[in-house]
């Protein structure tokens, strides 16, 4: 039993996620976008054979990091991918604090005050 074909479309402009007309497959183009939340997306399409003129929405769904942002906000927590949570952390994250480090931190940061 053959597997049915889904078709690619790439997008007119970069950035411009394509779609596929579901019912005759050709390229579909977007009209309209809302977002629901910041992870979720809807997408109002036009076909574009106007033939057909199916108009449909789509959802687009931020469903995992591969790369951590620089920025990150705090309010959003999407799970890592199973290959970027396996990496490694960098050497300096999460670094444990020396267990001889017998330092008072007042002492470290200059604070005469809180050495006498």
């Amino acid at each position: 039993m053959n597997k049915p074909t889904i078709p690619y479309i790439s997008a007119k402009k970069p950035g411009d996620p394509g779609a596929v007309c579901p019912h005759c497959e050709s390229r579909a183009s977007i009209r309209h976008s809302l977002a629901l939340t910041p992870l979720i997306r809807h997408i109002r399409y036009r076909c574009d054979n106007d033939d057909c003129g199916h108009v449909f929405v789509a959802e687009l769904v931020v469903i995992r990091t591969c790369v951590m942002s620089a920025i990150p906000k705090g309010s959003i927590d999407i799970p890592f991918s199973p290959r970027t949570a396996a990496l490694p952390m960098p050497a300096n994250d999460a670094a444990p604090e020396p267990a001889n480090d017998d330092r008072d931190d007042a002492a470290i940061a200059g604070d005469t005050d809180a050495m006498t």
